[in-house]
């Protein structure tokens, strides 16, 4: 991934499931990109934090995209609608793993 200012540094990548070659970077700005890592182009980006982001991880059905960070929040995005649709706060310290949480059984 090509990264055009020192201020731009990749702090994390997380790789979607599936075929697509898709993956997530996070960067020292705060900023969040989408990339199709086989042609090297950008196919999104989300501004939503203040600092680093240290986490990164897709939803099963890669709709949805949940990010943390340096900053202590939280944000769930959604990839369709190309927004943040919810920002977790409260957090005492840098948030350093995400997941999404799947019920026993599927549900």
């Amino acid at each position: 991934l090509r990264v055009a200012k020192a201020s731009e540094r990749v702090t994390r990548l997380c790789l979607k499931a599936g075929k697509s070659p898709v993956c997530a970077a996070g960067y020292s700005d705060g900023a969040v990109r989408l990339w199709n890592y086989e042609e090297g182009q950008v196919l999104q980006v989300f501004q939503g934090h203040r600092s680093g982001v240290s986490c990164l991880c897709f939803d099963d059905a890669a709709h949805f995209l949940a990010t943390g960070s340096n900053d202590t929040d939280i944000v769930l995005w959604d990839l369709a609608a190309e927004a943040g649709v919810a920002r977790f706060r409260g957090h005492v310290d840098q948030v350093t793993a995400v997941l999404f949480w799947k019920a026993p059984g599927g549900g």
